[in-house]
């Protein structure tokens, strides 16, 4: 008996180094199988998954590949005018390293217009490659680490290449999947007025349902890794900006703008001693706070509610560092490390230097949030976006294509381009990605492998929601994929009245046959009469009624 569940034991070990293994890539380094934390200089960090990129012609559209998928998809957030491919055009290995490429293609679709309620044909102007590990592979701690050559030069203004880290939760460009959702990162409850409006799934909760745990507060906080916005040419600055690196932590709660006890950062504005913001951070040399973005006020677009019940606040605790010409010619190691909870941290590194520290404790005191604890992905992007490195404000007294154009492939748009976009000398781009790494410690049990760890489920929320997360799909001329209680909801209204106005009709169709005198002496005259009045009424029965449906 004891010499059987040895022997079962042994095996199942096996099979899990087995597992294990299928992570690490065969061809990573020797010598690069193991770590030291810098935050502490602690050895032994152990490599957990690897991929170094080295087999040619590789593809990620959706099933090709055991950690990453390439998206396809319009990006509608943050003002994004570009579309994501997943073709080996767009995503693919070459040369060691992975390569992600961006055009200047357009992309026509059909997709419904949940406002409207009806099919739109729309455009992109840009394709570009957005690969992400999303209910595939995600990781709780850790050192995460790899090397990066930027993509276009230092002056490609309007490129926007990111590689950042998501909560499982939330799929990233999925909207539907975010609100309530992103950037939680908070446990508590007592603390917040109404948070079963703001956050989802919270502390306060004793029966969440879908596998969750209880009175346990989840969302899907956000890490950038990095978001580069490269140097470009603003109206009224002597000189275009420089390229810098944007490294940041999104979370919720933030500090409420109308809170009585704190003055939070205004966007734009640089940090005061009238402002509250988070202790302890730690920057490096060419490293400053983010004055442009402290975070933003979160919730749907129609409170309903007079004291803004659903609204919530988010914080971006970030900062930016310059960038230097090489960063776009060859490849440089960008690092995080990540201890989760209110007493971890999170340090970002450049080259093996630091940019970028924020304490779990500063944050725990200011808001209640903390370092995020949940299983996150890793996403890697270039994006396009009318709000990244276009010259702002435009000219708009001699450029009257100012906020409205900005395909570069159009001579009457290049006014309301950067000057490294015209005409799109910038493109065709690449982000070449050599390897990325991850190591976690084997004696800390907050370093976990997995997108639904029983510290933090998320495989029955996701099944339970898939409407949130379904692929998104070119319009068919059926049901668009994500229809649900929204879009049901108006169907119920438009049959509703529909109905009413086909009852009305037909009411006002019986009222006029039925209350006309039957015997009439003049019959051919009279029933001309009664035949055309009837028609009338009909007629505006059922224009009344096509009015409605409109």
């Amino acid at each position: 008996m004891i010499r059987s569940l040895v022997v079962s034991l042994i095996i199942l070990l096996g099979l899990l180094l087995i597992i294990k293994c299928d992570l690490i890539d065969n061809m990573t380094p020797v010598t690069s199988v193991t770590t030291v934390r810098r935050h502490d200089m602690k050895q032994g960090l152990k490599l957990v998954m690897s991929d170094e990129f080295e087999i040619p012609g590789r593809s990620f559209a959706k099933g090709d590949d055991d950690i990453f998928e390439a998206m396809v998809r319009p990006d509608d957030t943050n003002q994004a005018i570009n579309f994501y491919n997943n073709s080996k055009e767009y995503v693919t290995t070459s040369d060691g390293s992975l390569v992600i490429s961006t055009r200047a293609i357009k992309t026509h679709y059909i997709e419904w217009d949940k406002g409207r309620l009806r099919p739109e044909h729309r455009t992109k102007n840009y394709t570009s490659g957005m690969i992400q590990t999303w209910n595939k592979f995600c990781f709780t701690g850790g050192v995460l680490e790899m090397a990066v050559d930027l993509p276009g030069e230092s002056t490609s203004g309007g490129l926007w290449p990111a590689a950042w880290m998501l909560g499982n939760l939330a799929r990233a460009t999925f909207q539907d999947s975010t609100l309530d959702v992103w950037p939680w990162s908070y446990d508590k409850c007592g603390d917040i007025d109404n948070l079963a409006t703001k956050q989802e799934i919270n502390a306060c909760e004793k029966d969440p349902g879908y596998g969750l745990n209880s009175y346990q507060g989840r969302g899907a906080p956000e890490i950038d890794i990095f978001e580069v916005m490269p140097g470009h040419n603003m109206p009224g600055y002597s000189a275009p900006v420089e390229p810098f690196m944007s490294n940041s932590m999104q979370i919720s709660p933030g500090i409420p703008k109308d809170s009585k006890k704190y003055k939070r950062p205004v966007n734009g504005m640089k940090l005061n001693s009238s402002y509250t913001w988070y202790e302890g951070i730690r920057m490096g040399p060419n490293s400053q706070f983010n004055e442009g973005f402290w975070g933003q006020e979160c919730g749907p677009v129609y409170d309903g509610t007079s004291e803004r019940i659903h609204k919530y606040q988010e914080d971006a605790i970030s900062v930016n560092t310059i960038l230097q010409k090489t960063h776009f010619e060859r490849s440089h190691i960008y690092r995080l490390e990540w201890q989760p909870g209110h007493n971890g941290y999170l340090d970002w590194y450049l080259d093996n230097e630091l940019v970028f520290s924020i304490q779990g404790s500063s944050v725990n005191e200011l808001t209640g949030a903390m370092i995020p604890e949940e299983p996150m992905y890793l996403i890697l992007n270039t994006a396009i976006s009318h709000q990244w490195g276009m010259p702002e404000p435009c000219d708009i007294k001699n450029c009257p294509t100012c906020w409205r154009c900005y395909d570069c492939t159009n001579p009457e748009c290049q006014c309301g381009l950067p000057d490294g976009m015209k005409f799109c000398k910038n493109l065709p781009a690449e982000m070449r990605i050599d390897y990325i790494r991850l190591y976690q410690d084997p004696s800390d049990p907050t370093h976990t492998v997995s997108c639904s760890p029983p510290s933090h489920p998320t495989a029955e929320f996701i099944e339970g929601h898939p409407e949130r997360y379904a692929d998104w799909k070119d319009y068919d001329g059926l049901f668009p994929v994500g229809f649900g209680l929204y879009e049901f909801s108006y169907l119920i209204l438009f049959v509703c009245v529909g109905a009413y106005a086909l009852k009305i009709a037909y009411r006002k169709f019986n009222d006029v046959y039925y209350n006309k005198p039957r015997y009439i002496p003049d019959h051919n005259h009279h029933m001309d009469v009664l035949h055309h009045h009837m028609s009338t009424k009909v007629k505006i029965g059922l224009l009344s009624l096509f009015n409605l449906m409109l």
